[in-house]
């Protein structure tokens, strides 16, 4: 745990996609495992990004979320929602 980021909001991410209906097929993985997540658009030059993106959670549920889709084999990185 990075002590610069304790008591500070984070989200997981676990993918950032091209197409729509790549990130909601994400999105739906993560349903079934009970994660509630979101797709969050954002503009990269003249592309549309899709990223699936966790609700905001403090940095110790963030950690521990991380590790349970490391389980599940799903790659995901912590993102500060400052």
């Amino acid at each position: 745990i990075m002590p610069s980021l304790v008591g500070s909001e984070m989200c997981i991410e676990t993918g950032s996609y091209a197409d729509r209906s790549s990130a909601d097929s994400q999105r739906a993985k993560l349903a079934i495992l009970g994660v509630s997540s979101k797709v969050v658009e954002s503009q990269n030059g003249d592309k549309t990004i899709y990223r699936v993106q966790s609700n905001t959670m403090q940095q110790e549920a963030a950690v521990k979320l991380q590790k349970n889709l490391q389980d599940h084999n799903i790659n995901s990185l912590i993102r500060s929602t400052k």
